[in-house]
């Protein structure tokens, strides 16, 4: 047993009664505040060594003793209760100090976690060999307000760290970060096989908010209830041993007592027959879609002006299921990676764009507001799919008239083009730059992206067939032949000093229109 003796001096000390020598044997002069002591047969011998936890509770100066409180001390007892090697000292005063073992492999590890009350609560894990060795140190990137310990699925220590404001962090017992998640303040935890198949459970109880939550082993499939309680310091938690499920759990917080079951969800597959009807009405809108606009098509009088103007709704109509194809994908990602409220968010978005498409399917023209609109709400869908692959960025100069036509989905499939075949292969800090300048008869659009450029992407074979593009040219073509007015794309390679590729860049001319079609 260990003493911490408070703000008294003495005793600080580790203890041995031996009860067939009647004797009491005390481990060597501290006075380092002790906390607890964790026992576990550190070198292999068969018999338990002695870890210290304990806090600078900057009671006894250095000038006072050599193993004073000013710091804490890695400090581990043999079971004759001498020091396994000399104690080592971590500098910092009211900070706490948790030691723990690890297996690693075939041997053992050494760590302590130190809260570093001196910088707001950060944490530093520290490891060492069974020598006494420091040989990392590895600060945790968060204020620390609890944590604990667990196991993965494969039965490899965890370690978590939490907080009331920004939630909890998973490292492995190699010190590495697995893993950050926003469910809450996990501050009093308990283990326990709830469904006696061997699989640790946590429960863990944030109270200050009252709320219960259990993890499955690994920190996964959270299930919570909310309890409204008081704010206590701690819980008792314990299972009905049964075959039955589901499981029921005893829970004790103050005076009052719970009784909970848990258990598997017997609805949480009605989910995926939900995401299919979604998937199935999405296929159907857009079905019903072409076919409302193929009806708008065949009412047009047959007029030279009504044919060239059908000719270049039906020419803009072929990239619909175009871009269609793209946005299904990206809205499937998110269902398929259970990011529910995210896929819920772009199919609106989704919705917007059909809208669009419907509102403005017998006209080829468009307001410049209409068109970043539609462009806006494309390229999040296409985030949403690419993740942080990309970012986009939208600048109009001054004097730009929002409500100037412009021919429909223009800005549009350029970006989608940059998108596709120059960002979808980078894997971070993609740019796309949407800058919008007025001209004395028009308008000037840039389209810049940082992506593979043009040559890699076809070596690449990104799937581009050139459809897009192909259709883009022959509606400027008739745009210039019916309206008498210029429109024109420059597709430009961009390079660094040194001739590597930096991107692509397109800018169109558009004319001014006046006619309202």
């Amino acid at each position: 047993f260990g003493l911490g003796s408070g703000f008294s001096l003495y005793p600080r000390n580790v203890f041995a009664y031996y009860i067939d020598q009647d004797s009491l044997v005390r481990s060597p002069e501290s006075f380092y505040r002790i906390n607890g002591i964790l026992q576990a047969d550190i070198n292999g011998d068969g018999k338990k060594e002695i870890m210290l936890s304990g806090q600078a509770a900057a009671n006894v100066s250095p000038s006072l003793a050599k193993y004073h409180d000013y710091s804490n001390w890695i400090m581990v007892l043999d079971h004759k209760l001498e020091f396994l090697f000399k104690p080592i000292e971590i500098p910092g005063r009211t900070n706490f100090l948790f030691p723990m073992l690890i297996e690693k492999g075939e041997g053992k590890e050494l760590k302590s976690i130190v809260l570093d009350k001196q910088n707001n609560g950060n944490a530093k894990i520290y490891s060492f060999n069974l020598g006494g060795q420091v040989t990392e140190i590895k600060e945790v990137g968060m204020k620390v307000g609890s944590f604990f310990n667990s196991y993965d699925r494969k039965g490899k220590l965890i370690i978590i760290f939490s907080n009331s404001l920004d939630g909890s962090s998973i490292y492995d017992y190699t010190s590495n970060k697995l893993k950050h998640f926003s469910k809450g303040y996990l501050g009093l935890v308990k283990h326990l096989d709830f469904e006696g198949d061997g699989s640790i459970e946590t429960v863990a109880y944030n109270p200050l908010q009252g709320e219960i939550q259990v993890f499955r082993q690994g920190m996964k499939n959270p299930a919570g209830i909310e309890l409204n309680n008081p704010i206590v310091n701690s819980f008792i938690v314990s299972t009905k041993e049964s075959t039955t499920s589901p499981a029921q759990i005893s829970l004790q917080i103050g005076q009052d007592h719970y009784l909970l079951n848990y258990g598997p969800n017997p609805a949480y597959y009605l989910n995926f027959l939900y995401f299919l009807l979604i998937y199935a009405g999405m296929i159907g809108f857009a079905v019903a879609t072409r076919k409302a606009q193929q009806k708008q098509f065949q009412r047009r009088l047959d007029t030279e002006k009504k044919i060239t103007e059908l000719q270049l709704s039906l020419l803009k109509n072929q990239l619909d299921p175009h871009f269609t194809i793209n946005a299904m994908n990206a809205i499937l990602y998110l269902v398929s990676h259970n990011e529910n409220e995210k896929a819920h968010e772009n199919i609106k978005r989704f919705s917007r764009l059909y809208r669009a498409l419907l509102l403005s399917a017998d006209a080829p023209l468009r307001s410049l507001r209409e068109e970043l609109d539609f462009c806006r709400d494309y390229l999040e869908l296409e985030k949403a799919r690419f993740g942080d692959a990309f970012s986009f960025s939208i600048e109009l100069a001054e004097g730009v008239d929002m409500e100037q036509q412009i021919p429909k989905m223009i800005i549009q499939t350029h970006a989608e083009n940059a998108v596709k075949h120059g960002l979808s292969g980078k894997e971070k800090d993609g740019l796309l730059k949407i800058n919008i300048s007025p001209l004395p008869d028009g308008l000037q659009i840039s389209i810049t992206d940082n992506g593979v450029g043009r040559k890699q992407a076809a070596e690449n074979k990104s799937g581009s067939t050139g459809k897009g593009l192909a259709i883009m040219k022959e509606f400027y073509n008739l745009y210039k032949k019916y309206y008498k007015k210029d429109i024109s794309a420059d597709i430009q390679d961009l390079f660094d000093e040194e001739g590597r590729p930096l991107g692509t860049r397109v800018i169109i001319r558009i004319s001014r229109h006046e006619e309202s079609i």
